[in-house]
């Protein structure tokens, strides 16, 4: 019926929590007619491009309850103003300190979209605006922080549900460094870069300089990536910036972006420095993520 393997439906049962079937006294599994429907859900996602990780992060829960109400939309125009209709929610919730709201939204969301168009077109721009609104006073920083450890836990249960990349895949190192609190953005890059069959060592927000080069070192890492949001911490670290990538010549390719490298490329890229503005776009990354004989 469903064109699966048990042992699929065994792996989304334990791995996943995706279905509930019954025990029988002798062992064996008899699914429901909700298991069915589940399993019906996930197939329409992941030939829409959806990994199991990401669906299972959704939940069985939101899965049925979407199943039956989920509209098609007849054009792109519709696509886009449901996104921004998702984006305008999280920005309200923020407002209204309303964590449970996030969740609802967020599941909502990535049930219905895939995951790379969720992040650009609503987390991204819901926490650009909750920073911007902060940053004018017309928003408390207890919204923004509830708001931004969101969108964190989001987007590390969805790192954690990828499957593993093969241990012979290139490493990449990913992190922000020392004074640098804004971690959402190096988060999301590292989640799109395990998406694209790479290992990433996440080390977090606040990492000083020497701790990164001895790790980066340690695991032989193919390339590193850091974010920095704000210029006065770009400013702080630029001379080691530029000694490291100098030490890491035709080993290690160490990239730099978020909004503090803004007016400052062209001094930072003189030095090997691979810098990337808030605008870049993935694929173009990925091409350049690591140094190859021509570059």
């Amino acid at each position: 019926m469903t064109g699966l393997s048990s042992s699929v439906l065994r792996a989304w049962e334990r791995r996943h929590n995706l279905l509930e079937p019954e025990r029988l006294e002798g062992g064996h599994r008899l699914y429901t007619e909700l298991d069915l429907r589940t399993i019906r859900r996930v197939n329409e996602l992941l030939q829409d491009g959806r990994t199991i990780g990401e669906i299972a992060a959704i939940g069985r829960e939101k899965l049925l309850s979407l199943e039956e109400r989920k509209v098609e939309p007849e054009n792109q125009r519709e696509d886009q103003n449901r996104l921004q209709e998702f984006a305008s929610k999280l920005v309200v919730a923020a407002r209204a300190l309303d964590h449970l709201q996030f969740d609802e939204i967020l599941d909502s969301a990535f049930a219905m979209f895939r995951t790379d168009r969720v992040i650009r077109e609503v987390v991204h721009p819901a926490a650009v605006e909750v920073g911007e609104l902060w940053a004018a006073g017309e928003l408390s920083i207890a919204a923004e922080h509830m708001l931004s450890a969101a969108l964190i836990s989001r987007i590390d249960r969805l790192r954690q549900g990828l499957t593993a990349s093969s241990k012979r895949a290139r490493l990449v190192v990913c992190a922000c460094p020392s004074g640098e609190q804004h971690e959402l953005g190096i988060l999301i890059l590292s989640l799109f870069i395990e998406s694209a069959g790479y290992r990433v060592a996440y080390l977090g927000r606040d990492l000083p300089l020497d701790e990164l080069k001895q790790a980066a070192e340690q695991l032989d890492a193919k390339a590193v990536c850091l974010s920095v949001k704000l210029k006065r911490t770009l400013m702080l670290h630029q001379p080691d910036l530029e000694k490291l990538s100098k030490s890491w010549a035709g080993r290690i390719r160490l990239h730099l972006g978020g909004p503090g490298v803004i007016g400052y490329r062209p001094t930072i890229e003189s030095s090997q420095v691979h810098t990337w503005p808030p605008d870049f776009t993935l694929q173009t990354f990925l091409d350049k993520l690591f140094i190859t004989n021509d570059s």
